[in-house]
């Protein structure tokens, strides 16, 4: 029929395979600001200011804890993972990078001057906080489901 549109459901593998994906992505450029963080703190020019020594620090001490954890929580997530666990642990994981994302690249942008953009780092931290809520409601769902 001309102009229907087709509407059939999204395959819940393939949805998760992109979840996944993204997941791992995300888990790569966290490792990836982390290890350049630390560095820089140690070693770069601004290890002698101790300001932003103290938020290079932060930024490689969120994303390096966050990026094995997406790793794991993409593990997870690329197996079956029906009823509410599932549901928790995918808005976990996405929760957990976005938050993790903009905490670190708010105080990134923070120490190349764009000081307004730091405002934003409580908005990362609150969706991680809420990430981490999520995880927690999931293994007590999985705890109940058993």
């Amino acid at each position: 029929m001309a102009g229907s549109t087709d509407t059939a459901p999204i395959d819940p593998r393939r949805r998760d395979a992109s979840l996944v994906g993204l997941g791992l992505l995300v888990a790569g450029l966290l490792g990836i600001a982390a290890v350049t963080a630390a560095s820089l703190a140690a070693h770069g020019p601004l290890a002698e200011a101790p300001v932003a020594r103290g938020w290079l620090q932060a930024i490689a001490f969120v994303a390096g804890v966050h990026a094995p954890s997406l790793i794991a929580l993409a593990t997870v997530i690329a197996r079956p993972t029906d009823g509410p666990p599932g549901l928790l642990l995918r808005g976990a994981m996405l929760l957990l990078g976005l938050g993790a994302l903009l905490f670190v690249s708010a105080l990134a942008a923070g120490l190349i001057g764009l000081a307004g953009a730091v405002a934003l780092a409580p908005f990362g931290g609150g969706a991680m906080v809420i990430g981490w809520l999520a995880c927690a409601a999931a293994g007590l769902a999985a705890v109940f489901r058993a």
